[in-house]
């Protein structure tokens, strides 16, 4: 049996729905790609972010509380309207990063793990220069700053351990599977999970937001699909300059060496922010479940 089928068989063995509340509705915004230069203002509902780097920092035997650290490169600026997406690149040589520090409380390092957002910082940077770096991990922040904001008490995760759940059938793989091997000596367990946060947009360069997002029912809304072991991405040196400090053996997910009290769990994230103005229903910021993130998955990972 493929193990696309065994990896189904096991996320339905765990009830784990695919569905989320559609009573969330992005809204549209107007936003210049090109800031203070002319000829970049187009209608944006979300932004789509590269696979990037997610660093659950002192998650692996914590006591519950633990900070997650994230950062990714844009992909494209998308809008949809009447059924038709449109997709629109930055302007060529230039680049926008989003990082991101997420204060979590939850219990890492189970089959399944379980957590919820305390607090944290979201923040956006426009560069004119094409220098982030997903094997270092550098070159995410040292651009303008568009948008930062506060991440609100009460945002969802869960993650899926595959490799805890049956080593037989999921044993631990390198932990860089995109391109040449550049964590070598570095393996991971084998898992997929998901995480919705909203943000308290605290401020914008009006030079790109030409829509005041921070007065919107909800400033900005960050979903995310996470997977372990990388498949699109390489994984980083340092994540937010947080420098990974794996499992026992140097395995991703593993429970920590003897004598260290906790290190980290090194996720591929792969996320996508929007806007609304619509109150969302009770649940409808639930994330989209470790099915939805699968279906992502078996679509853009090559299995081997």
């Amino acid at each position: 049996m493929k193990k696309i089928t065994l990896l189904a068989a096991a996320v339905a063995a765990l009830g784990v729905s695919a569905q989320a509340n559609a009573a969330f509705v992005s809204s549209a915004i107007s936003f210049d790609i090109n800031g203070s230069a002319p000829g970049g203002v187009t209608s944006v509902t979300s932004f789509d972010w590269l696979p990037g780097n997610a660093l659950a920092k002192d998650a692996v035997g914590s006591a519950g509380t633990f900070t997650t650290y994230f950062q990714a490169t844009l992909n494209s600026f998308v809008f949809n309207s009447g059924g038709s997406t449109t997709t629109i690149s930055p302007m060529a040589g230039t680049e926008f990063t989003v990082q991101a520090t997420i204060f979590e409380q939850g219990l890492v390092g189970g089959v399944t793990s379980n957590f919820v957002s305390l607090g944290g910082t979201y923040k956006i940077f426009y560069d004119t220069s094409k220098d982030s770096n997903d094997v270092t991990g550098l070159g995410y922040d040292d651009g303008l700053l568009i948008l930062e904001g506060t991440i609100n008490i009460g945002g969802t995760g869960t993650f899926t351990n595959f490799t805890l759940l049956n080593d037989l059938l999921f044993p631990a793989q390198n932990l860089d599977n995109f391109g040449a091997n550049d964590a070598p000596g570095v393996t991971s367990h084998q898992g997929i999970g998901s995480s919705n946060l909203t943000v308290d947009v605290t401020y914008i360069d009006t030079d790109f937001f030409k829509s005041d997002v921070s007065q919107l029912t909800v400033d900005l809304n960050d979903t995310t699909n996470l997977a372990a072991p990388f498949g699109q991405a390489n994984p980083s040196d340092q994540v937010v300059g947080q420098v990974p400090v794996y499992g026992a053996g140097n395995v991703n997910g593993a429970a920590c060496a003897v004598g260290v009290t906790t290190c980290d769990f090194q996720f591929q994230s792969d996320s996508a922010t929007s806007f609304a103005t619509t109150v969302p229903e009770p649940g409808s910021l639930a994330i989209a479940g470790a099915g939805l993130a699968l279906m992502s998955l078996i679509r853009r990972r090559k299995f081997n």
